[in-house]
């Protein structure tokens, strides 16, 4: 957790108030990986302890495996819920790196909710930052989640924070803060637009209307009519449509007779007929198939077709067999042969010959690859028929990838028939990947077996999967193959080593490669690796580090990380740190280690810093924590030279301020040299926080 602060620290100083925490540092996050999904199958305690847990408030349930082992899911909630609600920052983000590591897809999606929704009532810059790392980015939910809460609680706050982001992260950023009005709040949308230069998406601008039409669909109407924009209105009368027919509405009164445009009454009714195309695809059908056909009644079989299909294939075909125009029961045909090619793929397969003339066979194709889920020989057999070579090779991959999962030797095999060299490669290489995690050796005896150029394939393929599956599996890959081009799985077994089991482990796997040009990276791995529970010891492992930016690099992360423990201590270390990035950076670090664990000396120190960026930065990095000191700053931030930092440590001071002090915090707002209309934000902004703390 302290690796994770100091990490967070690095990219403080380029944003503006309110922005602190949001990106960790490049070097810290170079080797990270996602997390080992390793928690899972723990036993259950009995529903009599569980009993006598929530009675004792559940004062022992500390982690998340303790809540994974109450008997229900929701005692597991409850249990969440209390031990999160009486948890500081530190503590939930322990917990969230926690639940991370939970096998099960949906305990982990609910652990998480609740975690990163507490940290945002907390520590929402924190929360942010969490959200954007490697670990939980992959998931934009998080960071969504992070700024729907922010925004409930402190919109202006939100606003600021995400005005900072680039093009990307200000668009998710701005429909978060969209989706976190909880009523059809003109204002506040105005605002969030107005600041973040960021129109509302489209599922934001539905909801609007959807929340609007819920108190009146007549007044819904009469506003998409006052629309300047013909497209606006077209998009808003579809949607006030579905929604209607979805609730009911729809059916109650003829709403098509107040809308005042042919145009919009046409919309209107167009996805009424869609809900109804899904909702009764029959009934639609024979609507449809009993007036002349055009684009809109094309759309409506298509719907209707592909939702018969899920259930009743053979009915669909009936359906299909209506349609006279043979480019769209070409189209439309693809969708039912291919759900009927579970249940009768001799029939889908005879209908696909008699409908794919076109020369591409695509139809066909799609059809062998739905098969070869049920019946991999036919589709094998059926594949090799098909006479467009591209599609031809295309199904023949998609019938081996399907074996390799049950038979991966008879896969093997069909690999023989596969013409196209490329089509071969990546087949191959997944069948190998595949293979490993059934068989490993026998996996590996066939990559050995291959040239040389498919063998490299296949091994990077085979390792990239290993690492994390069984990391001593892939260590034996490295040896089985030492001449392969395995740098960067080499990297990523040196850290799982490292993280998962000790430092030694990582140690003596890589100490095999010392004399080649992988060594160096791979004693930074391991190094930063140890720092996180031995700085002293990760400091004189660094030192035989060669490349002198690589060991800065390590040298940084050891301070980083001494600097939450020793700061007196890291700060020795720092003239072990040569080059004038990463020594800026430790100091940052150092400095915000310090001012969490002594104010009074940390500002002495700050005060000796020679003039010049690092001290800047230094200065600018314990203005988030200023609320738990007495002491007064102004002669810190009077002396930064950087007028631009000046300005942000000045507007930080402003936030922190607002919070114990108020009528400072406007003294403060006054004296900065800044445009009217920011300062009129910023004093919105205290007055939410005057609200939330009062």
């Amino acid at each position: 957790m302290h690796k994770l602060l100091a990490a967070l620290l690095i990219g403080v100083f380029a944003g503006s108030l309110a922005t602190y925490f949001l990106l960790p540092d490049e070097s810290a996050t170079r080797f990270s990986e996602p997390p080992e999904r390793d928690i899972r199958d723990v036993p259950e305690i009995s529903a009599a302890e569980a009993e006598m847990h929530r009675e004792d408030r559940y004062a022992s349930i500390r982690t998340i495996e303790d809540t994974l082992a109450l008997p229900s899911d929701f005692a597991e909630t409850e249990a969440l819920y209390v031990i999160a609600g009486r948890a500081d920052s530190n503590e939930v983000q322990n917990l969230l790196h926690q639940a991370a590591r939970i096998r099960d897809r949906s305990d982990r999606k609910a652990a998480l909710a609740i975690l990163f929704l507490r940290l945002t009532e907390m520590d929402p810059q924190s929360a942010l930052a969490i959200a954007r790392t490697p670990t939980f980015n992959g998931d934009k939910s998080h960071e969504k989640a992070v700024w729907i809460a922010w925004g409930r609680l402190d919109l202006d706050a939100a606003l600021a924070a995400a005005e900072d982001g680039d093009t990307a992260q200000k668009n998710r950023a701005a429909q978060a803060l969209y989706s976190s009005l909880r009523s059809f709040d003109d204002e506040k949308s105005n605002r969030i637009q107005s600041v973040l230069e960021v129109r509302p998406g489209r599922s934001a601008r539905a909801q609007r209307l959807y929340a609007l039409a819920d108190e009146s669909p007549v007044a819904a109407i009469r506003y998409i009519e006052s629309m300047p924009s013909v497209s606006d209105r077209r998009e808003h009368f579809a949607w006030l449509g579905y929604h209607l027919s979805r609730t009911g509405a729809a059916e109650q009164s003829d709403y098509a007779e107040l809308i005042q445009s042919s145009a919009g009454r046409q919309q209107f009714q167009q996805a009424l007929d869609s809900y109804d195309s899904r909702s009764d695809p029959e009934a639609a059908l024979r609507k449809v198939l009993s007036r002349p056909m055009n684009n809109q009644r094309r759309s409506l079989a298509y719907t209707a077709l592909h939702q018969l299909a899920k259930t009743s294939p053979e009915k669909a075909f009936e359906y299909l067999d209506q349609l006279t125009d043979p480019s769209m029961k070409r189209d439309l045909g693809m969708v039912v042969a291919t759900a009927l090619a579970g249940s009768d793929p001799h029939k889908a397969l005879a209908w696909a010959r008699e409908q794919d003339t076109s020369g591409n066979q695509q139809l066909l194709q799609t059809v062998v690859a739905q098969i070869a889920q049920h019946d991999p020989q036919l589709a094998l057999s059926e594949a090799q028929t098909i006479a467009n070579k591209q599609a031809r090779d295309q199904a023949i991959s998609s019938v081996i990838a399907s074996v390799a999962q049950n038979d991966p030797s008879q896969a093997v095999q069909m690999l023989e028939v596969i013409a196209d060299p490329d089509s071969r490669t990546a087949t191959l290489n997944q069948l190998a990947s595949t293979w490993a995690q059934s068989d490993f050796d026998a996996a590996v005896d066939w990559v050995s077996s291959l040239d040389a150029d498919e063998q490299r394939g296949a091994l990077q393929q085979m390792g990239q999967n290993l690492v994390y599956a069984n990391v001593d599996r892939a260590i034996e890959l490295v040896q089985r193959f030492p001449a392969a081009d395995s740098r960067r799985l080499k990297i990523q077994i040196a850290q799982n080593l490292a993280q998962k089991r000790t430092v030694e482990a990582a140690q003596a796997f890589i100490n095999q490669f010392k004399g080649t040009d992988d060594y160096s990276k791979l004693q930074v791995t391991v190094i930063s690796s140890a720092a996180n529970t031995d700085p002293a010891r990760a400091m004189q492992l660094a030192k035989s580090i060669q490349n002198i930016e690589d060991r800065d690099q390590v040298y940084a992360a050891v301070v980083g990380q001494q600097a939450m423990r020793d700061p007196r201590k890291a700060l020795q270390w720092l003239e072990s740190i040569s080059g004038d990035q990463a020594r800026s950076r430790a100091v940052m670090q150092i400095a915000h280690g310090w001012y969490s664990q002594d104010a009074a000396a940390a500002e002495a120190w700050l005060h000796s810093l020679p003039r010049g960026a690092v001290r800047d930065d230094a200065i600018v990095a314990t203005m988030s924590m200023r609320q738990a000191s007495a002491a007064d700053p102004t002669s810190l931030i009077d002396s930064i030279g950087d007028p631009a930092k000046r300005k942000q440590a000045l507007l930080m001071r402003v936030q922190m301020l607002a919070r114990t002090n108020p009528a400072e915090a406007e003294r403060v707002l006054n004296s900065i040299d800044i445009s009217d209309a920011e300062r009129s934000q910023y004093r919105k902004m205290l007055e939410g926080v005057h609200f939330m703390y009062d």
